[in-house]
């Protein structure tokens, strides 16, 4: 499988979730749904959009859990990572592909958005966060997360009523053919 170096720059289409592989010694990661929307100004000065392009990503080790604890669904996000076609068989027999990242780094888009930073999960030591009640003994409970990084919204660009102008994020059914990763 060839890879090229990958930046990205999108909204996530779902919030990020856990998933483990069965090779001994692997660490859990993450992946979730990016949205990416070119958008352009025509020949009047007026800001256009083209189709909206989806793409898996993926995070692991500690990248993973720093994903896990502090992205939703919406954030405006960039990614730098590897990028692949992973091709599988879906349950009818036929051969499907999807563009996936592998993302050696991903945050939150701060030209979008304003984040206040707290301590990572490898900051914190174990007293630390009992005592703060961040964390229990799984890493990967978002539960426990909730409100460790805040999106400041100044202009309004992550209300929902403006997604509805700009194009809803949902991504668009795929009739049993998604890709399992």
């Amino acid at each position: 499988m060839t890879s090229m170096t990958t930046f990205v720059r999108g909204h996530l289409g779902s919030s990020p979730e856990m998933f483990s592989v069965k090779e001994e010694g692997r660490s859990p990661g993450v992946r979730f749904r990016l949205a990416v929307t070119e958008s352009y100004r025509d020949a009047q000065g007026e800001w256009k959009q083209r189709e909206t392009q989806w793409m898996t990503v993926k995070a692991w080790g500690s990248l993973a859990q720093n994903v896990f604890a502090s992205l939703k669904k919406g954030d405006p996000v960039v990614v730098m990572g590897r990028s692949a076609l992973e091709s599988w068989t879906n349950s009818d027999g036929q051969e499907r592909s999807a563009l996936v990242v592998t993302a050696s780094s991903a945050g939150l888009d701060l030209a979008r958005c304003t984040a206040l930073k707290t301590a990572s999960i490898q900051e914190l030591t174990r007293a630390q966060a009992e005592k703060l009640g961040e964390i229990n003994s799984s890493p990967f409970n978002s539960s426990n997360y909730e409100g460790n990084i805040s999106i400041e919204d100044p202009q309004g660009a992550l209300n929902s009523d403006k997604q509805e102008e700009k194009g809803s994020l949902e991504e668009p059914s795929l009739n049993g053919d998604e890709a399992p990763f």
